[in-house]
């Protein structure tokens, strides 16, 4: 049996309140809570088949390896060189978008001019962004005063090293600020409010239900404090990157970047080893069949994240591992909704109900689908909580006119993986075939009004407020290991109920 040991802490924050009010009504009035959940979720310990074999032929190699893998902490000089980028960004940005589009356009009649004038200069932004950036990137690192004249070869290796700093690490903040420069222009009294939304990463689009917004801040250095998190929208790096000619065109400092990072990389014999390992564990625990599945093997190696307990044989079926809620994530939202009797119509594989389980005295796992609940219950089974847990096949539209109770937690299907990817995940995308969010609320409010809702990162945080009833909404993004994960979204007395503080969890 594997020896792993975990350590997991979560610290809850709350980062602003914002007033939104609608000029022409008075009662269209709604106070949204932002608020933030750090969680992180690391191995304490290696597999010790895994480490033991790498440790007889290099120890060296191995514990560097072993350093990266359970190291999580960010970069104090890669937070602060993005702090010194967004500075740069926001100094000299508009100023040098507006210089080069005047130099491009400035001969052109009004007739010749695009038609579709704004997207063309939302491209030309994008472009002169990446232009500006790598001037940046190239102040900031040290040249070589050789250089080579082969120049496919410069530009292949230029091309490399800009993928390799353009990831998800690397902190870029250029759609938030064209789109809070954009709907600015066209509402000045919630241009504010727009702001506190962009600076704080969620989704949002322009509406038209409010006309004016207040902000207070609840935090200070909101700014600082988000920066190293994976909240903000990235540049797209499928297209060639255009460049001056004076942008790093040293190509020896690239190669020798590049041996630089070959040394920090993970030996060949360590990522062979971690693969054979990989299947053997696979074969032994009954997912031979994701080794055919690679998008799901992402979610594979996050498998103790969404179940600390899962070398004791938990259970989950294809839509499961995209579908499950990260363990540290769900203990959280259990604390947060703990009561005497709670409902979770949409169980799933049962992450949810396990947690909500210790924390209620009773749980009405509900799921249309006979196989989810069987495998929820195996799960809770391990976890020893299958007693306090009153599963129920059926759906959930169906039963709701008969159920009472303290709590409703709600998960719905989000429609795939794919769906995760896009700029914007709107509400209306939830199960439209049984009347979408909205008949599921009204539902569910009719079993209580304490409600939480868990849905996608990249959710349009006014489909949201669109949602609240009462006029008081806690919108809080999920952070795991310093990336966004989800939103879970809280209603009624739910509302602020959680207090800044926090909380370690050991599971060994």
């Amino acid at each position: 049996m594997t020896n792993l040991n975990f350590d997991m802490s979560c610290k809850y924050e709350v980062l602003a309140e914002i007033s939104f009010h609608a000029d022409t009504s008075k009662d269209q009035y709604v106070k949204l809570l932002c608020s933030r959940l750090l969680a992180r979720c690391y191995l304490n310990k290696l597999d010790t088949r895994c480490t033991e074999q790498l440790v007889s032929n290099k120890e060296d190699e191995c514990s560097i390896v072993q350093k990266q893998f359970t190291n999580l902490s960010t970069n104090e000089s890669q937070e602060q060189q993005h702090a010194e980028w967004y500075a740069y960004w926001e100094k000299n940005g508009e100023q040098f978008v507006n210089e080069t589009w005047i130099k491009l356009y400035e001969n052109y009649a009004p007739d010749d001019l695009p038609t579709d004038i704004e997207n063309v200069y939302k491209k030309h932004t994008e472009q002169q962004y990446q232009i500006l950036y790598w001037k940046f990137i190239n102040e900031m690192c040290p040249t070589v005063s050789e250089t080579t004249s082969e120049n496919s070869e410069n530009d292949e290796c230029i091309l490399n090293h800009s993928k390799e700093l353009i990831t998800d690490d690397c902190v870029s903040n250029f759609d938030f600020l064209y789109k809070y420069k954009n709907f600015q222009r066209n509402n000045s009294k919630l241009s504010k409010a727009y702001r506190a939304i962009s600076i704080m990463g969620y989704i949002y689009n322009d509406q038209d239900m409010f006309d004016t917004g207040f902000v207070q801040y609840l935090k200070k250095n909101i700014i600082k404090s988000t920066r190293h998190l994976n909240v903000y929208r990235f540049p797209k790096t499928s297209a060639t990157p255009i460049f001056d000619d004076n942008l790093l065109s040293n190509s020896k400092d690239c190669v020798k970047n590049k041996v630089k990072n070959k040394k920090v990389l993970k030996k060949e014999e360590w990522k062979d080893l971690k693969e054979k390992y990989a299947i053997e564990e696979m074969d032994r625990l009954g997912y031979s069949y994701l080794q055919s599945k690679p998008k799901l093997l992402k979610f594979w190696k996050k498998r103790y994240m969404l179940f600390s307990k899962f070398e004791k044989g938990i259970k989950l079926d294809e839509e499961s591992w995209y579908s499950v809620t990260p363990e540290i994530i769900s203990t959280h939202i259990a604390e947060r909704c703990s009561c005497y009797l709670i409902v979770d119509p949409f169980c799933g594989a049962g992450s949810n109900i396990i947690q909500f389980a210790k924390t209620c005295e009773l749980v009405i796992a509900i799921d249309i689908d006979p196989k989810k609940i069987e495998i929820a219950r195996h799960n809770a089974e391990l976890y020893g909580v299958a007693d306090r847990i009153q599963f129920i096949i059926g759906d959930f539209f169906a039963l709701a006119p008969t159920l009472k109770a303290d709590v409703v937690f709600l998960s719905p299907p989000w429609g795939g993986p794919d769906l995760m990817n896009l700029e914007e995940y709107k509400l209306s995308y939830i199960i439209p075939e049984k009347g979408g969010v909205k008949h599921m609320m009204s539902l569910t409010r009719k079993i209580s009004s304490n409600i939480a809702l868990h849905l996608p990162k990249n959710t349009n945080i006014f489909d949201c407020i669109q949602s609240a009833e009462d006029g008081f909404i806690e919108v809080q993004q999920n952070m795991l290991n310093s990336r966004y994960n989800s939103l879970t979204v809280y209603y009624s007395e739910l509302y602020g109920l959680c207090d800044e503080d926090t909380v370690t969890y050991n599971d060994s």
